[in-house]
């Protein structure tokens, strides 16, 4: 019969423990990092798809029909979806139409446009040596644009630009 020594009273045992105590707390800090990490990625990406959903509602309204041209120097349209709240403004009665807009700038987008003074900016558009040479002016507007799903737990973003939309000069106009 063989006899252990003394010394051998079950150190084998703590050192497996202790490693396995100490590979477990490097597992639930890989964990913790890749949560944290995730959470990080969810976030930037949240920011993006609103500074795009954004940028889309300014581009809507510049390319589309929202920018009549008229004299009116208090011309404002707007458009606020009842699930979006702004503090930028308010939109009593919505004169934007997104039902060309896609769903989710539809139920999440908003937009204001406003006239800027002067009216009317003058251009010669065409050199004068041509003979169908027509004198042009722009409108100017600052459109406000914006993405809001804070209420989803995501982000919101809001770009605000200036724009001019070109049209045939309008007679007795004066562009002082």
């Amino acid at each position: 019969m063989t006899r252990t020594p003394a010394t051998q009273r079950g150190a084998a045992l703590a050192i497996a423990l202790l490693m396995l105590v100490i590979i477990t707390l490097l597992g639930v800090a890989a964990v913790r990092t890749t949560q944290v990490e995730l959470k990080l990625s969810q976030n930037a990406e949240s920011r993006m798809t609103a500074i795009q959903g954004a940028e889309s509602m300014v581009s809507f309204v510049t390319n589309g029909t929202s920018l009549p041209v008229d004299g009116n120097e208090n011309f404002a349209a707007c458009v606020l979806p009842s699930a979006v709240t702004t503090q930028s403004f308010t939109c009593i009665s919505p004169s934007i139409d997104l039902s060309l807009a896609t769903a989710p700038l539809q139920a999440h987008g908003y937009a204001l446009v406003r006239r800027e003074l002067p009216l009317f900016v003058e251009v010669n558009v065409l050199r004068e040596a041509e003979l169908s040479a027509r004198n042009y002016d722009f409108a100017r507007f600052t459109v406000t644009g914006g993405y809001d799903r804070s209420g989803d737990g995501m982000s919101a973003a809001e770009i605000t630009e200036g724009t001019l939309k070109l049209h045939t000069k309008v007679s007795g106009v004066n562009y002082e």
